[in-house]
């Protein structure tokens, strides 16, 4: 009998698929294109994708790093040396441009969910492969307030610390809350980023973080200011150490001017 079923119904299933794909068709995660075959991305989106994701950065700071620089014994680049990184280490998927800086937007301010996980799958994987992942206890998400979160309808760095969950099984830690709005920091120097986000994060409450090692979430990273605030204010709060993931680092900024 069951047999019997399978033989009637597996046709079916083919033309209801068939159906689907001529109704929906296959478009490309970034570029929105028709592709010929239901793959994500088409060869040209995938081309670029694979070109930003594999360019050399700094493991401290996720600066790009030129043909000719070298790391220090630390794993730190010429600007690291100078300074005193508040966070250990941060891993980035690419450079924010192109195809990539498309979707994170797309994400961001089209609620692009699809494409947005496909982008955080692949940083889970880089996350993996970091040495320090055995010793963070959980993601940490850089919060929004909950008015620009209610305009958004999304809440972009949360879905991406889900997906990194997700392939990792470490919990998404909500250790950070954002009690007032802050002006975007689009457009703004280093300075007035720095000033513009000052004090904007406090602690929530109901997780506690003495003596944890978080990573922090965020889409994108351009000057450093939002990540190193949320750094600081979660050691200042008793958090042992901190690292950070991120989609896309601004090449068009140095992290420390």
């Amino acid at each position: 009998m069951e047999r019997l079923r399978h033989h009637f119904t597996r046709p079916l299933t083919l033309l209801a698929s068939r159906l689907s794909q001529l109704a929906y068709p296959p478009r490309c995660a970034g570029c929105n294109g028709l592709l010929p075959e239901q793959t994500p991305w088409c060869p040209q989106c995938w081309s670029e994708l694979a070109l930003t994701t594999a360019k050399p950065c700094c493991p401290t700071c996720a600066a790009p790093l030129g043909p000719y620089q070298t790391l220090n014994s630390l794993h730190q680049c010429n600007q690291c040396k100078k300074h005193s990184p508040k966070i250990k280490s941060i891993c980035r998927l690419g450079t924010y441009n192109g195809v990539l800086s498309q979707i994170v937007r797309s994400l961001k301010y089209n609620k692009n969910t699809y494409s947005g996980n496909l982008l955080a799958d692949w940083l889970a994987d880089k996350v993996a492969d970091q040495p320090w992942l055995d010793e963070i206890d959980g993601f940490c998400p850089i919060p929004m307030h909950w008015t620009r979160r209610w305009l958004r309808r999304i809440d972009h760095t949360k879905i991406i610390a889900d997906r990194l969950s997700n392939h990792t099984h470490l919990p998404v830690i909500q250790a950070l809350r954002r009690p007032k709005p802050t002006p975007q920091q689009v457009g703004l120097s280093h300075t007035a980023r720095m000033k513009n986000i000052k004090n904007a994060f406090k602690i929530n409450p109901r997780w506690p973080i003495e003596g944890a090692t978080l990573c922090l979430v965020d889409d994108v990273m351009t000057t450093g200011a939002t990540l190193f605030e949320a750094a600081r204010t979660l050691k200042t709060a008793g958090a042992a150490k901190i690292y950070a993931a991120i989609l896309a680092k601004a090449d068009n900024w140095d992290v420390y001017t």
